[in-house]
């Protein structure tokens, strides 16, 4: 890390600290490396960042008609934009 960028890495962990969250993770509680499938059909993809995915838990019937797993083909989870840029090497 560089001098200059630690005020911005200390908001950025203050914010999450406080609990703040990417809108697209929304109340998304939980989450797991990109690439795993599941057979739970009631997993509902949010957001796909720093290679892992977020998802919703989601009662059976409401859960029917969604995806079970992300997919390329798939628009969920959409990526989130990266908020903090890395520190440049």
């Amino acid at each position: 890390m560089r001098e200059k960028d630690l005020d911005k890495i200390a908001d950025v962990a203050d914010a999450v600290l406080a609990g703040e969250r990417h809108p697209k993770v929304g109340k998304a509680m939980f989450f797991h490396t990109a690439g795993y499938h599941f057979p739970y059909k009631n997993m509902h993809y949010v957001a796909a960042a720093g290679g892992n995915v977020f998802y919703e838990k989601k009662d059976r019937k409401s859960a029917a008609s969604l995806p079970m797993t992300p997919s390329a083909s798939d628009p969920t989870p959409t990526p989130m934009a990266q908020t903090v840029a890395a520190p440049a090497q």
